[in-house]
């Protein structure tokens, strides 16, 4: 099973600049692209009571997110 970084640092969007090269480009990884969306749902959610985020701690919470993410779906590998 491969571990967490490996899977966390594979290419979300890689591109190939022709058919008979390899990929050129990586593009952000699946970690960037699973905080990136993390982070947009948890900015467009406006938090209630004690259980607000700060702009210290959003960043924080999206990369746990990801984080969470990646390691549930290398359980399932």
């Amino acid at each position: 099973m491969p571990d967490l970084n490996e899977v966390a640092n594979n290419s979300a969007f890689p591109f190939r600049i022709d058919e008979s090269s390899k990929y050129q480009g990586t593009g952000m990884t699946l970690r960037e692209w699973y905080a990136g969306l993390a982070l947009h749902g948890l900015l467009s959610t406006p938090q209630k009571g004690t259980n607000r985020y700060s702009l210290d701690t959003i960043p924080i919470a999206a990369l746990n997110a990801a984080d969470a993410l990646l390691e549930q779906l290398k359980r399932k590998q």
